[in-house]
């Protein structure tokens, strides 16, 4: 029977191996090894780069972990596969040790080796800390301490002989936390602990509910998500070739109505502003469920107006995929909706003199039109976005334009700030343009700013990429909107910037299949309402929440609220200084938010240089320096540090660390990884725990040598230690010394909460600040 969950967890759940070696060197692989023979002292694996070049006497090598999850309502039943090869020359004694949550929230452990059951012992609380403890002290490897406070499940040795695989299958039942959002975590960070790269990540994860499915949302991992129905629904991630140190982390909520919304806030000092992250969803039926209620369709017709470039430099397959992108959007407009194509070269032309009603005749037409268009000439961009915003002219519907140009403005009006200015005053019925640059012969910030003036988005597709896919990717979203002009209100106290610094700001447009993941501060934690409001069809709805601001929050399992709000702060003041200018205000930010959060860009790299001793205003005066590149509008650098931006401004995780979603994978930035053996070295050396950017003139990403992140807090390495950012060089000096393995130590864990065991954990030299106090160890 399921025991009740009350107390918030950060370790829900996770499993390590001990083992029993005959030998004494250290094995690589997920979790963690322990030589029970008396006198001996194993540390756990660390990843290596470049590999040993001879087998070690006791090692193995993890092909592959298969997470498998079903959830019914908060119940979670997991299954868990993970395939070992013994690459040592000796037998492995292996002893699963898992670390679980303290309050008990699993049971009906099942663990199979090959298909056989082993026996597994249930530990205390106490037990489990009595038994961290001594492998902690024995082995002198502080590593065990990131789970102090968590319980075990302990199981009896099995054998693993030289050359074999063991499969190890762990089935499970877990209540997930529920908090208006169901919580479920599975803990990957054990797996940091390896010689080498897990091969192969799988986790799968279907969602049953009894009520309709809203919000579905992963802070730790970039998801497929599909949507079987309204009360089904799979969520998905694979990956190769990764440190996994991120926690797989998914939230979903299912209620009745139309809208749905949930909020999740954290504030790590109750002195400071707190943050939070607000996810709301349309309720809208899949086309199945709608057939069945006789086809009706309550999403509202909408006004789409496709402006495509035909001029010289698009000849060639640029014209062929820009008509296909045209086509698909054509056979996906809806009967209801009003359409129109501007067709641009020196000359501007449209399909039609006014907006056409979507039918077979029209699209067929439209469709034909499309056939015809060939490449020539030069590039009017002022012209063609000036005739397709005076072609909409009734802001009783959505209006979308999708605007789309491979090259500088060369005929007609050339001045970006003319063609910006043009545009708005034109756009009279608030119409959303959204821009795609082709290739990287853009002026990109004039496309940004057209975006940003015109409450749309730019995107950028490179030279190699299909102009198709891009086009297709963004209609899919947009195609079906089922609120708009949507609006959120907090009635909380505290005045009216009592909420505040929330992105996306203003007004937007809510879509079939959209989620709206809104995150901002707040000045005090209590009771709130949330109102949404906007238009559904004709008419206009209010939608209102309960909401709980938690006043301060005891342990990190919400952290990356912070982080996600961060992201997307730093994207919005290198939006500001690229369209509006730099001043030193908004320079200083961008300093502070990198050394606070642990989000590096192209402008604040020089932070991940081991060699960097600036300080203070120094800091600014390098970022102020790098900010110059923002000069660069068009060419691929522009193209490059344009994309980087938008991929923080609209991020949807946090900016990742360098081995969290992959080393491969992008986080939340653009860019291609730099996956070379220096870089795999570091981020062996950091645990997976360096902090990475991106280099826009190399089109790479890298991993700080000198900067990881841990929990809340970001620390760099400074003369062999690794230094909490909030601690000054004068604090660093009269820091409290303790002795990592000591009981002083486990005392520090008690008296200022959970997170502080992240710290302990770093196998290096660490200063920090807690609470007021600069210690060392």
């Amino acid at each position: 029977m399921l025991r009740r969950y009350f107390a918030p967890l950060s370790l829900l759940f996770g499993f390590s191996i001990a083992l029993s070696l005959l030998g004494t060197s250290p094995a690589p692989g997920q979790g963690f090894l322990v030589d029970s023979r008396p006198g001996r002292h194993f540390r756990l694996p660390r990843p290596v780069f470049p590999p040993r070049p001879a087998p070690q006497p006791s090692s193995y090598k993890i092909e592959s972990l298969e997470v498998n999850a079903k959830l019914e309502d908060s119940t979670a039943r997991v299954q868990v596969s993970q395939t070992f090869k013994n690459t040592g020359s000796g037998q492995l004694e292996a002893c699963f040790i898992f670390p679980l949550p303290y309050d008990g929230a699993v049971d009906q452990l099942t663990l199979l080796v090959n298909g056989k059951e082993y026996a597994a012992k249930l530990l205390s609380k106490e037990e489990a800390r009595q038994r961290y403890e001594e492998i902690v002290r024995s082995n002198r490897d502080p590593a065990l301490l990131e789970w102090i406070g968590a319980g075990m499940f302990q199981t009896s040795v099995f054998p693993i002989p030289p050359g074999e695989e063991r499969t190890v299958t762990l089935r499970y039942t877990q209540l997930c936390r529920k908090h208006g959002l169901t919580d479920f975590l599975f803990p990957l960070s054990t797996a940091k602990y390896t010689e080498g790269l897990l091969n192969k990540l799988s986790v799968r994860v279907s969602i049953e509910s009894a009520t309709d499915i809203k919000n579905i949302y992963s802070p730790s991992h970039k998801v497929e998500i599909d949507r079987t129905g309204s009360r089904r629904a799979i969520v998905e991630f694979e990956a190769k070739d990764l440190i996994p140190t991120e926690d797989f982390r998914l939230f979903y909520d299912a209620e009745s109505g139309k809208l749905g919304a949930s909020l999740v806030s954290y504030r790590p000092d109750k002195d400071d502003d707190g943050y939070f992250l607000l996810l709301a969803t349309p309720g809208i039926k899949a086309a199945a469920e709608r057939d069945e209620d006789d086809g009706r369709d309550e999403r509202p017709a909408k006004t789409v107006v496709f402006v495509v470039d035909r001029s010289g430099s698009m000849s060639g397959e640029k014209m062929e995929q820009a008509r296909e992108a045209l086509k698909f959007v054509l056979n996906n407009l809806r009967k209801g909706d009003t359409f129109n194509i501007v067709a641009y070269d020196s000359e501007i032309e449209t399909f039609r003199p006014e907006l056409q009603r979507y039918d077979d005749e029209s699209r067929a037409a439209a469709l034909s039109f499309a056939d015809g268009l060939y490449a020539g000439g030069s590039t009017n961009i002022d012209g063609a976005l000036q005739r397709a915003l005076d072609l909409v002219q009734d802001d009783d519907r959505p209006t979308y334009v999708i605007f789309l140009t491979d090259g500088l403005p060369t005929v007609g009006e050339t001045s970006e700030a003319a063609i910006v200015r043009h545009a708005s005053e034109a756009n009279r019925v608030r119409a959303r343009v959204f821009v795609f640059g082709v290739g990287y012969d853009v002026n990109s910030r004039l496309l940004d700013k057209l975006a940003r003036e015109n409450y749309g988005q730019s995107e950028y597709v490179r030279p190699d990429d299909d102009i198709e896919d891009a086009v297709s990717k963004l209609y899919r979203r947009i195609g079906a909107p089922v609120m708009t002009d949507v609006t959120v209100k907090w009635d909380v106290e505290g005045g009216d910037d009592a909420v505040r610094r929330l992105y996306p700001e203003g007004s937007f447009d809510l879509f079939a299949g959209d989620q709206l993941a809104m995150v901002g501060r707040y000045r005090q934690g209590g009771a709130a309402k949330v109102t949404i409001a906007g238009r559904v069809g004709d008419n206009e709805q209010t939608f209102d929440f309960p909401a709980q601001l938690v006043e301060e929050s005891d342990d990190d399992t919400n952290a990356f609220v912070a982080k996600l709000w961060a992201t997307r702060r730093v994207g919005e003041i290198i939006d500001e200084i690229d369209l509006k200018g730099k001043n030193d205000e908004l320079v200083k930010e961008l300093v502070d938010l990198a050394t606070k959060h642990g989000i590096l860009t192209p402008y604040t790299s020089f932070l991940a240089d081991e060699t960097n001793e600036a300080r203070g205003a120094d800091l600014y005066s390098a970022a102020d320096a790098q900010l110059r590149q923002l000069n660069e509008s068009d060419g691929a650098l522009g193209v490059r540090q344009r994309e980087f931006k938008g991929s923080y401004q609209y991020a949807e995780r946090p900016a990742a660390t360098g081995g969290g979603a992959g080393f491969g994978g992008y986080g939340a930035a653009a860019g291609p990884a730099a996956a070379e053996p220096d870089q795999l070295a570091i981020l062996a050396r950091t645990a997976g725990r360096g902090v990475t950017y991106y280099d826009a003139q190399q089109d790479k990403r890298f991993v700080a040598a000198n900067c990881i992140t841990v929990g809340r807090k970001t620390l760099f390495r400074r003369d062999g230690q690794w230094v909490d950012s909030d601690v000054t060089d004068e604090e660093r000096k009269t820091a409290q010394k303790i002795d990592r393995y000591s009981r002083e130590s486990f005392e520090l864990v008690e008296r200022h909460g959970k997170h502080v065991a992240q710290y302990l954990a770093i196998d290096e030299p660490v200063v920090v600040k807690l609470d007021g106090q600069v210690y060392a160890w």
